[in-house]
């Protein structure tokens, strides 16, 4: 299974993002992987609209009373419901700055976006998981394609063999190990900033 989707699956969880495609994607994949009935609260209709109809009408998604579903999604609550302790899976997910009280029991998750990815970021794991929607297919990111990813690689090796670069250093190594001048290698360490592979913090560059 996907890892994210794994993830998401198990235990409880509440997501924070301000992505609503994203979310009813997700929540549409759940539905998809789940071998048992999910219980879907979306009281605004957020992501109801992302669900297969057949999906509801074969009592696979139960959008009316949560009873007897395996798993749980909820969408955009002004409070968390009592659930007791007898589903193994609850998802909860929320806009940052919403308010919401959130009972210690749950993990707390976020989804960032990143140039054209996304970023998902367990709290309590550090698990962290880059990934992209394409069509129907939620597809994770080992790393960035093409120059990108060799020029992160070539900023990975010189910080372990050389400790922490500057701009600088960067740029410099950009140029040497990838053959580009300095203005491709500039367009090159941005766009790893864009997209939240590296960070500059202080002139001095860091992996995230």
């Amino acid at each position: 299974m996907n890892p994210l989707l794994e993830d998401l699956m198990t235990g409880w969880k509440v997501v924070y993002t301000h992505y609503a495609g994203v979310v009813g994607k997700l929540a549409s994949l759940v539905v998809k992987a789940s071998d048992k009935p999910v219980g879907l609260v979306d009281e605004k209709n957020i992501i109801l609209p992302y669900i297969p109809l057949e999906d509801v009408e074969s009592g696979k998604v139960l959008t009316g009373s949560v009873q007897g579903a395996g798993r749980i999604i909820i969408v955009e609550p002004d409070r968390i419901p009592f659930l007791g302790g007898l589903v193994e899976n609850v998802i909860v997910f929320t806009t940052p700055g919403s308010g919401l009280r959130v009972p210690r029991v749950f993990e707390k998750a976020y989804i960032s976006k990143a140039g054209d990815e996304y970023v998902y970021f367990n709290k309590k794991s550090f698990l962290k998981i880059r990934f992209k929607i394409m069509g129907d297919r939620l597809v994770v990111i080992e790393k960035p394609f093409g120059i990108l990813g060799e020029g992160l690689e070539a900023l990975k090796n010189a910080m372990l063999t050389y400790g922490e670069l500057s701009v600088k250093d960067a740029v410099f190594i950009l140029t040497k190990q990838l053959g580009v001048g300095k203005n491709e290698a500039r367009r090159i360490l941005s766009q790893l900033v864009l997209r939240k592979y590296v960070k500059i913090v202080k002139g001095k560059v860091n992996l995230y």
